[in-house]
């Protein structure tokens, strides 16, 4: 990314990075390869192809020239000119996948917000706010054709998801009909270290309240720095099933958070068949391409 960076800076004067790139220096939260870095300015189409190692893989990036309007909003990071970053995340969804999309909205009003989940409030500025920002740059003329799904996708974004893994899993749950999940949802219970008179607050990634099912979505990393993680771990899972027994609870890995099939098939377990009738899942959310609609099917866990 780095070199992509650079070979925008190097074009000319008037370049303006975008895309993953730009959303990358500002911060957000954007796919780490396969990317499409885009510089944007006066020029032809010519792409630039760059091999960018990620996690000891190749990755392949395409560097393209686009036009952009003239009275773009800009801002400079490091000595390299980036488009601003509310008028950045809403052109980077206007052509994303949905799920990108989300992901990148909760990466930026987490940035915007601050959130605290002890206190459940905004350190910064309230989600609101942010989100009118975003709604009147929906207003500039490369974004209206698009008004409709974009009003959509920012409505559906959350501040309280902590990670692109709960992202995706937000987004996956929302497309597979799903009412809104409650992310960092707040349980007491009684952990082994505290006190007669006291309850320790626990976290939930994701709460669907109907029906009832916690979700809580794994880093890749999460067990590996501390070998007594896991073990702390399921201490934790066992003291808040004592304490809550209509409650379920199922784990994702962060690679299986990411396919929305995968989020079908380890949830399906704990779906009633009522309720698995009812839902349908959401055309707006799901890519155009996607060869096989996913579906709950109930069986026994």
């Amino acid at each position: 990314m780095a070199r992509a960076v650079g070979a925008a800076h190097f074009r000319g004067q008037d370049s303006i990075v975008c895309g993953v790139a730009g959303a990358l220096l500002q911060g957000l939260a954007a796919p780490p390869d396969g990317a499409i870095v885009m510089i944007g300015g006066r020029g032809s189409n010519r792409r630039y192809s760059f091999h960018y190692p990620v996690s000891n893989a190749p990755a392949h990036y395409v560097v393209r020239r686009r036009r952009l309007p003239p009275d773009v909003p800009v801002a400079e990071i490091a000595g390299v000119r980036v488009l601003e970053a509310s008028y950045l995340a809403i052109d980077y969804i206007r052509s994303s996948h949905p799920r990108e999309a989300l992901i990148l909205l909760d990466s930026y009003l987490r940035q915007q917000t601050q959130p605290d989940r002890f206190s459940r409030t905004f350190l910064r500025r309230s989600d609101t706010s942010v989100k009118e920002k975003l709604f009147e740059v929906l207003q500039h003329p490369p974004f209206q054709h698009y008004q409709r799904r974009l009003e959509n996708l920012i409505t559906l974004s959350s501040p309280w998801a902590d990670s692109v893994p709960e992202s995706a899993a937000r987004w996956a749950l929302l497309a597979l009909g799903f009412s809104e999940p409650e992310c960092q949802y707040r349980l007491l219970y009684r952990g082994r270290e505290t006190p007669p008179d006291c309850m320790t607050p626990a976290f939930i990634d994701l709460f669907l309240r109907d029906p009832q099912l916690c979700i809580e979505v794994d880093g890749a990393l999460k067990y590996q720095d501390d070998p007594r993680a896991l073990i702390n771990e399921k201490y934790r899972e066992d003291a808040i099933r004592r304490r809550y027994p209509n409650l379920s609870f199922v784990r994702l890995l962060a690679n299986e958070a990411m396919d929305i099939h995968a989020v079908a098939d380890i949830i399906s377990p704990y779906i009633p068949v009522d309720m698995a009738r009812r839902l349908r899942p959401s055309r707006a959310l799901l890519p155009r391409h996607l060869s096989r609609i996913p579906r709950i099917t109930p069986r026994a866990p």
